[in-house]
């Protein structure tokens, strides 16, 4: 009969054994017979440079950058964006709706930034800037090709309210220089068209935009309007926090849109019954411009049937983005999930499409869809 090892002496082993199990995968991984994990991947090839490439290998954080865009470019999310710090905080105070703004949409086309769509009466615009004008410069830095949208528009156009801009385009085959006095970024404008009809503008979904429209529709109030024009050309979106808010003021209750998350998760966002204007009749302005929460508000509003689109197909972005931050202060900028509307319509690349057609054809003199739109509401409060 075999003798046996004491209890003790066997929990000795086994951990003597665990041990070993432990250092020798450690082994493989030091020598490089395990895989590294995506991280070590990254480590691995920077220390590479830094050994054996013979002129010297650009900052940790340039190299960072450069495989965080590099991460970004292989999801194929158009909307994906890597803000640098000083970026980043622009970016923060837009979101804010604090920061100057010159009413350029710049665009990047064949590693050019160009001004896409240069808004009426903005500050570009009364300058003498042009719709199509490829921008070279802002202020001394050139726009080459390694200059992104994000920050065209929001670390050189953008800036303190008051500050002078000074742009040099190409027109053709022209270089010409436009002095710009970057603006307060008006989110709201009201005003009575006629003894009936009240008017709102609003520029963007920011964080404080809840409270200037609140504050806007309370004035028109006071006017005792019979219906009311949104206008929402030009309105990019922003917050869907906002958004949800502002909407509610419009319609009483119900399902206003959906965020359809990763995977089988979904948020609804429904009417907060903070009503304003729930009874009015409502025409909404909309362009080729009017993108992501504005055009949750518009098809809000035609799902519901609250109110009548008038203008042009709308730009057609119905996914969102979240924009976390990384720990350097730099904000990390990629899609999360689709907004679908109330009737849970999916308008990615279509747009939506209002219910009267006219041209969004603006200059000094006349304002066709706004014209449209007064025609329309005025027939039908005679009905």
């Amino acid at each position: 009969m075999k003798s046996r090892l004491p209890a003790k002496r066997l929990k000795e082993l086994a951990l003597v054994a665990a041990l070993c199990i432990v250092w020798f995968l450690i082994g493989w991984i030091v020598r490089g017979w395990l895989q590294p994990a995506g991280g070590l991947l990254v480590e691995q090839a920077r220390q590479m440079l830094k050994d054996s490439y013979p002129a010297e290998a650009p900052e940790d954080r340039v190299l960072d950058y450069a495989a965080i865009r590099g991460m970004l470019e292989r999801i194929g999310d158009p909307y994906a964006e890597l803000m640098e710090p000083a970026v980043g905080q622009v970016y923060l105070s837009n979101v804010a709706g604090t920061l100057g703004i010159v009413g350029i949409h710049p665009v990047k086309r064949d590693g050019q930034i160009v001004a896409d769509q240069v808004l009426p009466g903005q500050a570009a615009d009364r300058a003498g800037l042009k719709s199509g004008d490829i921008i070279l410069s802002v202020d001394g830095v050139s726009f080459d090709d390694q200059m992104t949208e994000a920050q065209a528009a929001m670390l050189h156009m953008a800036g303190p309210i008051g500050a002078v801009a000074h742009f040099v385009v190409k027109r053709g085959s022209a270089v010409m220089s436009f002095d710009v006095v970057r603006q307060e970024n008006t989110l709201v404008t009201s005003r009575m068209l006629d003894d009936e009809i009240g008017y709102l503008f609003l520029s963007a979904f920011t964080q404080n935009a809840p409270q200037k429209v609140k504050a806007a529709l309370q004035d028109l109030l006071k006017h005792n309007p019979k219906a009311l024009v949104w206008d929402l050309r030009d309105n990019r979106g922003g917050s869907i926090a906002a958004a949800q808010q502002i909407i509610s003021y419009f319609i009483k209750d119900g399902l206003l849109f959906t965020v359809e998350l990763k995977g089988p998760a979904s948020k609804p966002f429904v009417a907060q019954g903070d009503q304003f204007v729930t009874d009015l009749p409502v025409v909404v302005l909309v362009n080729d411009e009017t993108a992501s929460a504005a055009e949750a508000a518009a098809a809000a509003i035609q799902d519901h049937r609250r109110g009548t689109l008038v203008g042009v197909q709308t730009h057609g972005k119905s996914e969102i983005q979240t924009t976390p931050a990384l720990g350097d202060g730099s904000l990390l900028h990629f899609s999360i999930g689709k907004l679908l509307s109330p009737n849970g319509q999916w308008y990615q690349d279509r747009g939506i499409t209002p219910e009267v057609l006219v041209n969004d054809e603006r200059d000094a003199h006349s304002d066709k869809a706004l014209e449209a739109a007064v025609d329309y509401l005025r027939r039908n409060l005679k009905k």
